[in-house]
């Protein structure tokens, strides 16, 4: 009983803090608008994060991550957000 408890307690707080780096995640992206190697970094990470429960919406980040990329022509940014598309 002491193990389930341990594992429940343990997935809320990595699914709470996984939830606040998503929350910083976007919040970074609304106040950068800039089209730059900051926001590809930001929108690669946030696609990361929220892989596991929402696909979709990663999916979203990880191509504007790769359109930016290739409009500033970022090949370590192109290469990242190619891999995070290769899951789907």
């Amino acid at each position: 009983m002491k193990r389930i408890f341990f594992l429940l307690l343990t997935f809320a707080a990595v699914t709470q803090q996984n939830q606040a780096q998503v929350d910083s995640l976007k919040s970074l992206l609304q106040s950068h608008p800039e089209e730059d190697s900051i926001r590809i970094d930001a929108l690669i990470t946030l696609s990361k994060a929220v892989v596991p429960n929402v696909p979709d919406e990663a999916k979203r980040y990880a191509d504007e991550a790769l359109r930016l990329s290739e409009k500033i022509g970022w090949q370590p940014g192109k290469a990242r957000s190619l891999r995070m598309l290769g899951y789907y």
